[in-house]
């Protein structure tokens, strides 16, 4: 047990300067963010996503970030999924409240097997009835995601 679990904390450290290398070369420029998005960058429209949801000198703007997080979460991004599924749950970025696609969305993202994720579910699932909890699920049986190039 011992072993393990200094094994793990040796692949995290090892792991970790990569992880952060890999962090430090994505665009933070909000242009740049802008072209990669456009491209169909899902970690880029994630990104962007989330640069609108920041007060950056002015008020969030929920709706751009909804916008780009509905991007990526289409393709597959189980962080926007989640994002996207936030902004439901609250009523947040043009969107209408909606538990059951609030729910939906943090479905899909609990998939990537986030603990987060899945208490968020969890949690959504509260407010729901057992006809709605079916036809979500429904919903998450038949998704496929949009592939871009």
């Amino acid at each position: 047990m011992k072993r393990t679990l200094v094994a793990l904390c040796l692949a995290a450290f090892f792991a970790a300067p990569s992880f952060a290398a890999e962090m430090s070369t994505a665009p933070t420029d909000p242009a740049a963010l802008q072209k990669l998005a456009e491209e169909g960058d899902s970690n880029a429209q994630l990104n962007l996503g989330n640069y609108y949801a920041t007060p950056h000198n002015a008020a969030p703007d929920h709706e751009q970030a909804a916008i780009w997080y509905r991007k990526a979460a289409e393709q597959g991004n189980a962080e926007a999924q989640y994002r996207l599924g936030s902004l439901y749950y609250r009523g947040k970025g043009g969107l209408r409240q909606s538990y059951e696609d609030a729910y939906f969305w943090f479905i899909l993202a609990a998939k990537a097997g986030s603990r987060p994720f899945a208490v968020d579910r969890d949690e959504t699932a509260r407010h729901l009835t057992d006809e709605q909890t079916e036809a979500v699920q429904k919903r998450v049986d038949d998704w496929k995601p949009v592939i871009r190039n």
